[in-house]
């Protein structure tokens, strides 16, 4: 099949997609796919982003299953700031990456609510809850992802300051907003995709650690949207919440050790650990334990978890399929 191809104009935008698009038709799938990755080298270059969004998709139309186009420009707004509600639409374009849609998704509102109280990428950010620092731990996975410097969990939750009475106020704090941006690269290491989980099942360098109740685990307990009940094929389980006492403070450094070294989960240099949950929240917990606490290096969190991996039919399924 042939075709007039368009004189490349490369100081024009749409000259590069239309040459793409061109390639595309005339059956040159490689030479296409080349263009793509260069028009999206060239926005990147230039900062030419009012278009990026209609570029991607029309890169997706061309070839859905090539999201090279799409992850690239998705991380370099991530990691700028710019533009961030453009990155919901994108997010939908495709389903895996080194970053997943969700976590885009939530880059979108994490970037908007550091601004609206005023932090700034040089801050000390400290997070409690009044939940055995589910939410914190969460906070301070999604900011390691993104690239935030310094960010904290108040150990023993909002319970355990105001049992011991300490200075409490009702007041609302007010700051000048910020336009926050993410100033470090998106740490990609620490998220696990669906691709990268299916593929640890039965690799002896991966520890996979289900840290969803007993019940859960075995099938008995199964939760919406998961279609199927069970676990990952060889993960361990511990509850997240073995790892906190009553008031919701973390217990000693040597018990939290042993508590993992019991179940299993004890890494040697040449592995790593994927935890997972039911939607990447107690997956945060364990892996906040594990990196920061006992002092692991290699854990990664799986966000979809069995939100994801529960609610697929080709998946490998222990302790039950609905």
């Amino acid at each position: 099949q042939t075709c007039a191809l368009p004189i490349l104009d490369e100081d024009n935008l749409h000259g590069r997609l239309q040459l793409a698009e061109a390639l595309a038709r005339a059956g040159r799938a490689d030479e296409s796919a080349k263009a793509f990755k260069a028009l999206a080298d060239w926005l990147l270059k230039h900062d030419e982003i009012d278009d990026w969004e209609q570029v991607a998709e029309r890169a997706l139309v061309q070839d859905p299953d090539d999201t090279t186009l799409a992850h690239d420009l998705a991380l370099h707004y991530v990691r700028s700031g710019k533009y961030a509600h453009a990155l919901t639409k994108l997010a939908i374009c495709y389903e895996s990456g080194a970053v997943s849609a969700e976590l885009l998704e939530l880059s979108i509102d994490t970037l908007e609510a550091l601004g609206k109280i005023g932090l700034k990428p040089t801050d000390t950010i400290v997070f409690y809850d009044d939940s055995g620092s589910l939410s914190a731990t969460r906070a301070v996975w999604s900011l390691d992802v993104y690239g935030h410097k310094d960010s904290r969990v108040l150990n023993g939750t909002w319970t355990s300051w105001d049992a011991a009475k300490k200075p409490a106020t009702k007041d609302v704090p007010t700051r000048a907003a910020t336009q926050y941006a993410f100033s470090g690269t998106p740490n990609t290491s620490i998220v696990v995709t669906m691709d990268q989980m299916v593929k640890a099942v039965g690799d002896p360098s991966k520890i996979v650690c289900d840290s969803r109740t007993a019940d859960e685990y075995t099938g008995r307990d199964l939760r919406a949207p998961a279609k199927n009940g069970g676990h990952v094929p060889g993960a361990l389980n511990l509850a997240y919440s073995e790892a906190v006492d009553k008031s919701g403070a973390f217990l000693p450094v040597e018990d939290l050790k042993k508590l993992y070294d019991n179940a299993g989960i004890k890494a040697q240099d040449n592995q790593t650990i994927f935890t997972y949950c039911q939607s990447g929240v107690r997956a945060a917990h364990a892996w906040f334990v594990l990196k920061y606490l006992i002092g692991y290096e290699k854990v990664a969190v799986y966000d979809g978890s069995w939100e994801e991996y529960g609610g697929r039919s080709d998946t490998k399924i222990e302790g039950g399929r609905s």
